[in-house]
């Protein structure tokens, strides 16, 4: 299954070539927001001021998905009459949403948006940053039975709600002067289109797998990073890799404490040489926490990193989670 085009908006860049040149910069975008915490304070984000609508809820979700999905599929030269099908990832379902209108309802208002028919289908998953690399299983199986030419794989989020800061800090989780431990929230969109083969592209989809695990951030247990190893472990038996060729790791990790012992202890099990000759590389640093737009961003990186020649080799290793337990790795593979 090959990339055929990526499309993003993110704090740092209104499409993908601003976003992934950011990002390598270490270009930050986290400022004051207008919203507050339980003690009055400003709330450090990271928003997409360019896009000023004061529109919240399922309409600030399109602004961020319209232009970042028109991106995508003008890069893969998408045609009208292909059989399209979209996979798109928004919010786990334990998040507050606060739209009187349902999230699914988003996939109807982006076809309106677009005029564009997505003939083989629209799926919505509530599955936040890990649905979009999971989407991706979905994806090679669409393709190889022959139910759509292409598809697109993709997510929007923002955490920029009240409601969503509010409940991030009565979970402890929001960055701040008396809670270091903790994320900043963000917002974005993010899309990759594949097809089965694709003349144009230079990477392809290698391996992907993903978990369920148990003991996640917001669930009792402690913290062994079982599921997340499982999933690497996996993955890389589906990509036919060792992990000692895996060139560089790209993961939506958000600062939290809780992650990195997950990550560390996932890659202690499945590495063995010195991490320090596998670069890892964030967006948190850059954009915050990006919520589900965060795993297909992920993979839009390494495709843009791979076509404009500084990826650190030829195998990325995308590694998402989401607060609800999912886990999900894919590899993406320059194609020889």
């Amino acid at each position: 299954m090959d990339l055929a085009g990526v499309g993003m908006v993110t704090p740092v860049g209104l499409d993908s070539g601003a976003s992934c040149a950011a990002l390598r910069a270490g270009i930050q975008r986290l400022r004051e927001t207008g919203y507050r915490d339980n003690r009055a304070r400003l709330v450090v984000g990271a928003e997409v001021r360019e896009i000023r609508s004061p529109r919240k809820g399922l309409r600030r979700l399109l602004d961020l998905a319209v232009p970042a999905l028109r991106e995508a599929l003008a890069n893969a030269a998408v045609d009208d009459g292909e059989r399209l099908a979209l996979l798109l990832c928004v919010q786990e379902s334990a998040r507050p949403w606060s739209d009187g209108r349902p999230l699914e309802s988003l996939a109807d208002e982006l076809q309106r948006s677009l005029g564009f028919a997505f003939r083989a289908g629209i799926e919505v998953r509530a599955s936040g940053s890990a649905g979009t690399l999971d989407a991706l299983r979905r994806a090679r199986s669409l393709l190889r039975n022959g139910a759509a030419d292409t598809v697109v794989v993709g997510g929007v989020d923002s955490l920029l709600t009240q409601a969503t800061v509010d409940w991030y800090q009565k979970h402890d989780r929001l960055k701040q002067s008396v809670n270091p431990d903790g994320l900043i929230p963000g917002e974005g969109a993010a899309f990759t289109v594949w097809r089965e083969s694709w003349p144009g592209a230079g990477v392809r989809l290698a391996g992907v797998a993903c978990e369920l695990e148990p003991a996640h951030v917001t669930a009792p247990g402690p913290n062994r990073g079982e599921g997340l190893s499982r999933v690497l472990v996996a993955c890389l038996r589906d990509a036919r890799l060792g992990a000692d060729q895996v060139s560089y790791r790209v993961s939506d990790l958000t600062g939290e404490r809780f992650g990195f012992v997950e990550h560390a202890l996932a890659a202690i099990r499945i590495f063995r040489l010195p991490m320090e000759e596998c670069p890892h590389w964030h967006l948190a640093p850059s954009v915050g926490c990006m919520g589900a737009a965060g795993g297909a961003a992920l993979g839009a990186w390494a495709g843009v990193a791979w076509q404009r020649g500084y990826a650190p080799g030829p195998h990325a290793l995308c590694i998402a989670t989401s607060d609800d337990g999912l886990r999900a790795a894919a590899i993406l593979s320059a194609r020889s």
